[in-house]
């Protein structure tokens, strides 16, 4: 049964309670769908379901005589034109996307009001769900549309993915569905932790011949109609709370935050509490009618209450600007850096968004401090700096470079741009190029190390944490690494060097070269298993119908027991 609150006054900060009162009735509307898998493997159980059909109705109408049952059949990915049995190249069905289908096609014929919905799925097999499609090239989704041609054949069985387990919970939930997983033995652990995940769901185990069919649906619905649950949406608005009391039955106190009452007898009365309460950032007098309907505030795609939009259906983000159509996955492909095979989106310092970065701030408690770029990449904290200043103190830092105030120039800002190169570099690029040959062996100074660079002393630290005299020096190496060092210019020839270069989460290229090399070595023993298996199978068969040409050719011997004379004329 489902009801709505139209308009309720609730003073802020001051609960309201709203007292329910419900009574079962004999004979509740009951519409029931029997969903079958018809597989090769279920063919007994087809002709057992066929034989008991008209049992079960009489069964059920013992409970209810408003009774309506419909029947329907599934496969796997290849639609279903008739209900006869077929094999299936694997074991696991395509019983999610039939199950999806019978829940949300208005054509199944479903009553939408004060009707209880309940769906048999029957199969002796586990299923395939979001993701399995994708290995037949089906890359596409699973809408949650009806995809039913007039006959009932699903005709998206080639076109898009299966649904995932979440997408059936949201259509059991928003159709008010019940589902019954009579299934074999053999995949009834699987059915009944899928059953934990589906409101309103139970599972039960089918006999080899399904026989006892009657006995769990009857079973299941006699714990259905005696049970009585209250749920709301009231998660769509944010600024309202919601909490509940229930008395479940005569004679009986109200208990604090129950809100379901089973074993509930025919014309016995059940109480339920609701109380609503506003939160305190709803202004005073607020109530459900002065809610901003497609507010500007919200992209005019959602409304918004107590400072917070509650986007509709097809809309998500803050102020509800982003269309949700993209899947997890191409939504977040967008954030990945190009070349980056970290896997990590925004370069791991910030948040995909509608297919774009917000990037961190605040950083270091900071608030000036923030990460910058498209996929934020760099910040505006990670400069060189000179006497503890970013760019010395001359300019600003722009996506982890300088940008240098007029007069002023270098990596770091500390040159006057009246001086002369040489004196405005300072003795980075001495310092950087005795670093190449000392410790990297390679750069200008290769072949005349020992000579140019004698006299300079190379310190490795950790970390270069700069102090209020030390100059800071970096160049890129050949794999795009920064490499850092510092130098006082009160301490002559001696250089600070950072022991690991800075390589802002690029991978080096050794380690692509050999994923690429390990990937085609991959796909290249794939393609031989695949092949030995194919020989294998093959050479299976022809044994196989050897064997069998080998047993149907029986010679006879035939004995010739006495001799017949023949005499010419």
């Amino acid at each position: 049964m489902e009801f709505s609150v139209r308009y309720i006054f609730i003073p802020k900060g001051k609960p309201e309670t709203l007292n329910i009162r419900f009574k079962f009735v004999r004979g509740y509307f009951l519409e029931l769908y029997y969903l079958m898998d018809m597989s090769k493997s279920m063919e007994q159980d087809k002709e057992t379901i066929v034989r008991l059909a008209d049992d079960l109705a009489t069964e059920l109408k013992k409970l209810t005589p408003n009774l309506k049952l419909g029947f329907g059949s599934f496969l796997d990915k290849d639609s279903v034109n008739s209900a006869k049995l077929s094999t299936n190249w694997d074991d696991p069905e395509g019983g999610m996307d039939a199950l999806i289908q019978a829940m949300i096609c208005e054509d199944i014929g479903w009553q939408t009001t004060t009707t209880r919905h309940l769906i048999v799925y029957v199969s002796g097999s586990a299923f395939k769900y979001a993701g399995d499609g994708k290995l037949a090239g089906l890359t596409t989704p699973n809408d949650m549309e009806c995809h039913l041609d007039d006959e009932g054949n699903y005709l998206f069985s080639s076109l898009q993915d299966y649904p995932s387990i979440s997408q059936v919970e949201n259509a059991s939930k928003d159709k008010r569905m019940h589902v019954i997983f009579a299934v074999k033995e053999n995949v009834l652990p699987l059915y009944r932790e899928v059953s934990t995940l589906i409101a309103q769901s139970e599972a039960s185990e089918l006999k080899e011949d399904s026989s006892n069919i009657i006995e769990i649906i009857t079973s299941i619905y006699e714990d259905i109609s005696s049970t009585l649950i209250m749920t709301d949406d009231s998660y769509k608005f944010p600024f309202l709370e919601l909490s509940y009391a229930a008395k479940c039955g005569q004679g009986q106190d109200f208990v604090e935050g129950l809100s379901r009452c089973e074993d509930v007898d025919i014309n016995e009365e059940i109480q339920f509490n609701v109380t609503f309460k506003i939160s305190s950032c709803a202004p005073v007098g607020e109530h459900y009618s002065s809610i901003q309907e497609n507010s500007e505030i919200c992209s005019y795609n959602g409304k918004y209450a107590c400072g917070v939009c509650v986007c509709n259906e097809g809309f998500t983000g803050k102020h509800c600007e982003c269309e949700d159509t993209l899947d997890s996955t191409s939504g977040t492909e967008n954030c990945k850096a190009p070349g980056d095979l970290t896997g990590k989106d925004c370069s791991g310092h910030g948040a995909c968004k509608c297919g774009l970065c917000e990037c961190q701030r605040g950083i270091e408690g900071n608030l000036q401090w923030k990460y910058q770029g498209e996929f934020c990449e760099c910040s505006n904290f990670d400069c060189p700096k000179l006497s503890g200043f970013l760019c010395s103190n001359h300019g600003r830092c722009d996506c982890s470079k300088c940008s240098c105030d007029v007069g002023w120039k270098g990596e770091d800002c500390s040159c006057d741009a009246g001086q002369d190169r040489c004196s405005c570099e300072g003795r980075c690029g001495e310092y950087n190029d005795c670093i190449m040959c000392k410790i990297y062996k390679t750069g200008p100074y290769l072949a005349s190390c020992d000579e140019k660079c004698s006299k300079i002393t190379i310190e490795e630290v950790d970390e270069i944490e700069g102090t209020e005299n030390e100059k800071r020096c970096s160049y890129k190496d050949d794999k795009g690494c920064l490499v850092i060092s510092s130098y006082e210019p009160t301490q002559e020839n001696v250089v600070k060097l950072q022991k690991e270069p800075n390589c802002s989460g690029k991978l080096k290229t050794y380690v692509v070269i050999g994923s690429m090399i390990l990937l085609i070595l991959l796909i290249g023993l794939l393609a031989l298993i695949i092949w030995k298996c194919w020989v294998t199978i093959k050479d299976k068969r022809e044994y196989k119908k050897f064997l069998q040409e080998s047993q149907a050719a029986r010679f006879t011997q035939v004995f010739i027991d006495k001799f017949i004379q023949f005499s010419y004329i």
